[in-house]
């Protein structure tokens, strides 16, 4: 019945929105990376390649900004969200390209502060400038370390640094 109701719904929260940071709306039919990769570990554990594929190919349309960090949706917000490339590199993981998955922890990799947490960024519309914002809350930060140690264990890929560096920051929020 999940199955269903997800493709049904084509993998989107089905709600207007507007991003705070930013003040950009997004549309009911916008699709999230952070909720494709929750819909791939469910059809990773039923083993449902068809979407799987599906999955991987709608973030693949969705793209990456010029620094290579994965866009949030389907909808242009100009906003670089962090946990965003670390939910991609894991579906890619997930799928077999381990290729993409190492560009991605490569990009996640350069962009990783000093402290172990990474810095959201808004975009100005007109001069395409990154303005740094504020960086991942503790939850996000820990979905990113999940989605990291499931790309190390799915793709061979050593993300032992900025897991460490992410756990420690962790426990001093």
């Amino acid at each position: 019945e999940c199955r269903v109701e997800l493709t049904k719904r084509n993998y989107t929260l089905n709600a207007e929105r507007k991003i705070g940071a930013t003040g950009a709306s997004v549309y009911k039919n916008t699709q999230y990376v952070y909720t494709l990769w929750s819909c791939m570990e469910l059809f990773s554990l039923l083993k449902d390649e068809e979407r799987i594929n599906f999955l991987c190919d709608t973030v693949d349309k969705i793209g990456r900004y010029e620094n290579g960090m994965v866009r949030y949706c389907t909808t242009e917000i100009r906003y670089v969200v962090p946990n965003v490339t670390s939910a991609a590199a894991l579906m890619f993981s997930i799928r077999g390209e381990h290729d993409k998955a190492t560009e991605l922890i490569d990009v996640l990799e350069k962009n990783q502060c000093e402290n172990g947490n990474w810095r959201y960024e808004i975009i100005d519309e007109i001069t395409n400038v990154h303005t740094p914002h504020r960086c991942e809350d503790s939850y996000h930060l820990a979905m990113m370390i999940y989605h990291l140690r499931g790309v190390a264990r799915l793709s061979n890929l050593n993300a032992n640094r900025m897991i460490d560096r992410g756990l420690s920051c962790l426990v001093e929020m």
